[in-house]
């Protein structure tokens, strides 16, 4: 992602976040999240939930899980501060 594009989604999520932060205190990787999975996926993100964060060398890696209000449900992760987010849909599975 370039610089441009990551202070574009800053603003825009700080933008959008201030509603959300009345009602509770977001993480700045939180409002990012939720601006991409709104652009790239068309969610409206109700819930996340099942959050790590560690260290890899320099990075900060955060995975976790998060709730669209439509029924759909993502897995998430981000290996490095500078990258986005990836998006595998949880699906039910059938055997």
């Amino acid at each position: 992602m370039t610089p441009a594009r990551m202070l574009s989604l800053l603003a825009a999520a700080a933008a959008f976040g201030l509603a959300a932060s009345r009602c509770s205190a977001a993480e700045p990787w939180e409002l990012i999240l939720t601006e991409q999975m709104t652009h790239e996926l068309g969610c409206k993100v109700i819930k996340v939930s099942n959050v790590r964060q560690f260290r890899l060398g320099e990075s900060l890696v955060i995975d976790g899980h998060a709730d669209c209000e439509d029924g759909r449900a993502y897995d998430f992760t981000r290996p490095k501060d500078h990258l986005s987010f990836r998006f595998r849909a949880c699906e039910p599975v059938v055997c």
